[in-house]
């Protein structure tokens, strides 16, 4: 191996020890995350269990009376209480007011170590000879520094690229996964003037079609041409588990046909999208196909490449 070489797997030793700490973190937020909801279920399920078991004590009802010699068929309906009201409460979790609580201490967990995580984004991206090959790391360590199977990084990536098809097909339903998260995409074109611009705006996924996204818009507004007549670049904001998906690979045409055509498939995917839009406004509203041939798909802790076509990369 030469000292180019092993200067540059002692580099990939150090990333993988920052990727590593920030799986710990991430884990620690999920953990906490966890218990915030299991804790105050339990808290809630006692304090319910406790009174309703009060009400019967000191209830004048007859059941009482005929009970009153047999103590353990009090332990019983107590834990058929408790039992009860953990499963009411579970369900009252996910809806409502407890619901807005749960999502209310999430963020402040998530917040309080947002830092550590943003601070490692930077570990993720990993360029080799101008390619980036950080989702092929761990597979590269293991063929060149543990088993010495290859002397070179360059032997190891050629070894590891003869399974991009496997890569591929993962790579594809990880894409969708992530795309499922949201709808929300910020897109960044030129203008005819030489000035970027970005924008967020709402997509649809096509059900056959998992590698292409519709937008609508407006008949009269700048972007149409932006879009059509430049190369642009995408990237969707980070979910809650920081998932991402960025492309600068991505080809988007002016479809031949209007929202009216795909009206459903935006009323089912952005909820309240067509409201106070005429039958005029679908009929007219632009929209815009657009297909992303490969895409980098991060979280907290992991960075791949998805490979969605033909003109797709690694």
């Amino acid at each position: 191996m030469t000292q180019t070489d092993a200067e540059i797997i002692e580099h990939m030793k150090l990333r993988e020890l920052n990727m590593k700490h920030r799986q710990v973190t991430a884990n620690k937020i999920f953990r906490m995350q966890k218990r915030v909801r299991q804790v105050t279920m339990l808290v809630l399920s006692l304090v319910s269990s406790v009174a309703l078991m009060a009400l019967f004590l000191f209830s004048p009802l007859d059941v009482h009376d005929r009970l009153q010699y047999l103590p353990k068929v009090d332990v019983l309906i107590f834990f058929i209480l408790l039992w009860v009201t953990a499963f009411i409460w579970n369900k009252l979790g996910n809806v409502g007011p407890l619901k807005r609580f749960f999502q209310r201490e999430a963020s402040k967990i998530r917040r309080r170590y947002s830092g550590e995580l943003h601070a490692g984004r930077r570990w993720i991206q990993f360029y080799y000879k101008g390619r980036d090959i950080g989702p092929l790391i761990p597979q590269i360590l293991y063929y060149v520094d543990s088993e010495h199977e290859f002397d070179s990084i360059d032997e190891a990536i050629a070894h590891i690229d003869k399974g991009v098809a496997k890569q591929q097909l993962a790579g594809i339903g990880k894409f969708q996964r992530y795309a499922k998260m949201t709808n929300r995409v910020i897109i960044s074109s030129v203008q005819e003037s030489g000035q970027p611009s970005s924008r967020l705006m709402r997509f649809v996924k096509v059900p056959d079609r998992p590698n292409v996204w519709l937008m609508a818009s407006a008949p009269d507004t700048p972007k149409i041409a932006e879009m059509t007549n430049s190369k642009v670049a995408i990237f969707t904001p980070p979910t809650r588990d920081g998932a991402t998906i960025s492309s600068n690979n991505v080809s988007v045409v002016r479809a031949d046909y209007h929202l009216d055509a795909v009206a459903d498939l935006f009323r089912d995917q952005i909820h309240g999208f067509l409201d106070g839009m005429t039958e005029a406004d679908l009929a007219t509203e632009v929209i815009f196909e657009m297909t992303i041939h490969s895409a980098k798909l991060d979280t907290w802790t992991d960075h791949s490449l998805a490979v969605l076509d033909e003109n797709g990369y690694l």
